[in-house]
């Protein structure tokens, strides 16, 4: 049985023969190879694990007893730092479904009126807890440049700008002489580079290359 599993995870042309079928499935029926991952329109792939998909169609909502449990701890927390002198600020990074969800396939439409990242901002700014939801800073990031990877799960250089810049001028509010983080001082760089860990997980990384978006300091 051992050697029949190795075999079967190694036997010649396999990593040959796996790309070549997803280049086929992906080219002829625009399908994903892969139930983990989803093919969406103009070169965008979605991750599918970690409820990523379900957190975008707002179908599996928090329960007052998750919310409840959430402010509790930081409540919790927040009054432990404050009590040293220390300022707390919860952010949370956004799915890239929640900035990019209009390239998600057109077959899929929300089904609930509230995601779980709605719910939990709401909860926290009754609870009075600073909270920062990059989801508005990274939209307005889009406008101006691409803020995510399309063949990763994860932002490029523009939308970590985006998301640092949103959390300084969060944290200014706090501490008014710290200085804002600002585009001026940088320059947007761009160049095409293998496809990212999507395009990884369907071992097309070389096939689906990406336009890499870095900010490179001026001085």
């Amino acid at each position: 049985r051992q050697m029949a599993k190795a075999y079967a995870e190694t036997f010649p042309f396999r990593d040959w023969m796996i790309r070549s079928g997803n280049r086929l499935k992906l080219a002829v029926f625009g399908d994903s190879p892969s139930k983990n991952i989803i093919v969406g329109r103009d070169g965008w792939l979605f991750f599918n694990m970690e409820m990523a998909l379900e957190d975008w169609l707002a179908v599996i909502p928090y329960s007052k007893a998750d919310l409840d449990a959430a402010v509790g701890v930081m409540t919790a927390r927040r009054d432990w730092l404050a009590k040293r002198g220390s300022a707390m600020l919860v952010v949370i990074a956004p799915n890239k479904s929640s900035v990019y969800g209009e390239f998600l396939p057109a077959s899929l439409h929300k089904i609930g009126n509230e995601t779980r990242l709605d719910q939990l901002a709401r909860a926290m700014e009754a609870a009075r807890i600073p909270f920062l939801d990059l989801r508005s800073a990274l939209a307005a990031a889009k406008n101006m440049h691409r803020a995510y990877w399309k063949t990763d799960t994860h932002w490029n250089g523009w939308g970590a700008f985006a998301g640092a810049a949103a959390i300084v001028d969060a944290l200014r509010q706090r501490f008014p002489a710290m200085p804002p983080l600002l585009a001026g001082g940088y320059r947007v760089e761009e160049r095409t580079i293998p496809g990212g860990d999507l395009a990884e997980m369907l071992l097309l990384e070389a096939e689906i290359t990406e336009r890499a978006i870095d900010m490179v300091p001026l001085s």
